[in-house]
């Protein structure tokens, strides 16, 4: 039986995806046998040293981690994007795309003031930003952008307050992209001791959809996937072929790179870049109280405004009524549980978007999408 090892870590939720199509690839085609390491969930590069096995599929970060593969000589496959030449055939998503698709969910949103919050040095990371100003370039806005040291050398300082003094320096209001999710977090944490408002200061979008890291965020944290499950398979996939004979690491000359999925909308963006305070404060009140069972009537009395000027203002600022707009927040809201793949029920999910039943909800999806909640649910 083959010896594979998966040396990359296994307790991050975008990588479990990751393990998941490798396993499911070594379950219907391989039948290896795969090796990490099972106290620490991440098998080190250099604990492979003098490892008589057959194949390795990992994260390569650093020219010293593609030496001691190199040194292995055996079949490998990269799933990093940290460096920008992979010394192995590499299995990756595709980071300018990210950034295009982070600028246009921003664009969409109607914010004028935009940052890129990058990392020194790391490929990915830089790829992101240039997708992310080059479309922002090509639609005539200005970017600010920071970038941090990398951590992949094992360096982390803690606290930092050029990042601080930045987030201060940024107008507002700010759509602000980061390369991935736990620099957002960071990001949303200096905010808070900043008393920066998300999202009304600085909307903020990650990338990857770690699940604990963006669920477990106050506010919840939007952010880009991509198809973990899809990379890993195709990464064993090649794997086999190279532990087999059937093709040869020199012949594969690019990268094998797919298409991220659309941006997890969550608190963090829920925020529409309007300049009339009191539509903003409609807004605001609809986001927070989705789960409720509101109403125009009941927004009205919050801001203190005539129902005749809510219904124009809505319309005339964002082509759609206010009742229209509450009903598509609740789909939003009742699609983003769907898509966690929770166990809940299609009435529970009903009841926390604050639809009053699954009929309601039902009515409501096909509005938007063509298809009931359930029929939604088994396509995504």
């Amino acid at each position: 039986m083959k010896q594979i090892a998966l040396a990359f870590p296994m307790g991050v939720s975008h990588l479990e995806r990751v393990a998941y199509g490798i396993r499911r690839y070594n379950r219907e085609k391989a039948n290896w046998l795969l090796i990490t390491n099972p106290e620490k969930h991440h098998l080190e590069l250099e604990q492979l040293r003098n490892w008589q096995g057959d194949g390795v599929i990992g994260f390569i970060n650093t020219p010293e981690e593609a030496e001691i593969i190199k040194e292995l000589n055996i079949p490998a496959i990269n799933l990093s994007g940290a460096l920008e030449q992979s010394p192995l055939p590499r299995v990756r998503v595709d980071y300018h795309k990210i950034g295009e698709l982070g600028a246009e969910h921003f664009l969409s949103r109607g914010f004028e003031s935009f940052a890129y919050y990058g990392i020194e040095d790391v490929w990915y990371a830089q790829e992101i930003g240039n997708g992310f100003k080059e479309c922002l370039d090509f639609n005539d806005k200005e970017i600010h952008q920071y970038d941090a040291q990398s951590t992949l050398s094992g360096n982390w300082s803690g606290a930092n307050e050029k990042l601080l003094a930045w987030l201060k320096s940024l107008p507002k209001p700010t759509a602000l992209m980061a390369a991935h999710d736990p620099r957002a977090l960071e990001v949303l944490q200096a905010c808070l001791q900043l008393e920066i408002r998300i999202p009304e200061d600085i909307a903020l979008l990650g990338v990857n959809n770690d699940g604990i890291t963006c669920e477990l965020a106050n506010p919840t944290l939007s952010s880009i996937p991509r198809d973990g499950e899809q990379i890993g398979y195709e990464a064993a996939a090649l794997l086999d072929k190279l532990v087999n004979g059937t093709v040869k690491s020199g012949e594969i000359k690019e990268d094998i790179v797919f298409e991220p999925l659309n941006p997890i909308d969550r608190g963090s963006t829920a925020y529409l870049a309007l300049k009339d305070p009191d539509l903003l404060n409609a807004v605001s009140y609809i986001r927070k109280n989705i789960d409720k069972q509101i109403n125009v009537n009941s927004i009205c009395d919050y801001i203190s405004k005539s129902r005749r000027w809510l219904e124009y203002s809505f319309k005339k600022e964002m082509g759609i009524s206010p009742l229209d707009f509450i009903i598509k927040v609740r789909v939003s809201k009742a699609k983003e549980i769907l898509e966690e793949g929770g166990n809940f029920k299609l009435s529970a999910i009903a009841y926390m978007a604050g639809f009053s039943g699954t009929d309601q909800m039902n009515k409501a999806f096909r509005k938007i999408y063509g298809n009931n909640a359930r029929e939604f649910k088994a396509k995504s």
